[in-house]
């Protein structure tokens, strides 16, 4: 049987996400697509990363990757438990997640590019991680728990966490301003 490893979402999600933005050639969002394609990547990345390294083993003391070892977490800390749904969510492109307009400026970009092959692969990813995301967050919150997990939230870790998440939830909010001050600074950088 075949072990399935935590740490491979982030990885797979920027290559895809890089892969699909790279290709889209259409001057939709300008430089700031490209941009906030990146910084939610940076995002995903770190606040997946952070919520893994708060969590190991209690038994051999090595980090959890297998996603089986995660079962049951949500009984042992909610806060690790929502945080995690919450950037998996995000990162299935769940509205009004941030995740969710990072998609839709890849999908729109390759459509107005008349890409519509990469549009309909984009499609089909993006349904295809959405199961393999919520397998995990149903381990997550249904399965029983295999392992003894010992949980350590240093204040710096929670610090990372909260940012990560409220820029996964509120970025809705300021989603316009963000991006004009994106265009503003690269356009002062293209003088």
């Amino acid at each position: 049987k075949r072990k399935k490893k935590i740490l491979v979402i982030p990885n797979n999600y920027s290559i895809s996400s890089f892969g699909y933005s790279y290709s889209s050639q259409s001057r939709f969002c300008g430089c700031s697509f490209y941009i906030y394609n990146i910084l939610i990547l940076v995002k995903y990345i770190l606040g997946i990363f952070t919520c893994v390294l708060c969590l190991k083993n209690k038994i051999n003391g090595y980090y959890l990757e297998n996603i089986i070892n995660f079962s049951g977490l949500s009984k042992k800390n909610p806060f690790l438990s929502f945080s995690l749904a919450i950037l998996l969510f995000s990162l299935a492109g769940l509205p009004p997640l941030s995740g969710f307009f990072a998609k839709l400026y890849i999908l729109i970009t390759a459509v107005e590019s008349k890409l519509y092959l990469l549009a309909v692969i984009a499609v089909l990813a993006s349904i295809i991680s959405a199961f393999y995301y919520l397998k995990i967050i149903k381990t997550i919150f249904f399965d029983k728990s295999v392992n003894d997990i010992y949980i350590n939230i240093p204040t710096s870790f929670r610090l990372i966490i909260l940012i990560t998440l409220i820029i996964s939830i509120f970025l809705i909010i300021f989603l316009s301003d963000f991006l004009d001050i994106i265009d503003a600074t690269s356009l002062i950088s293209n003088l």
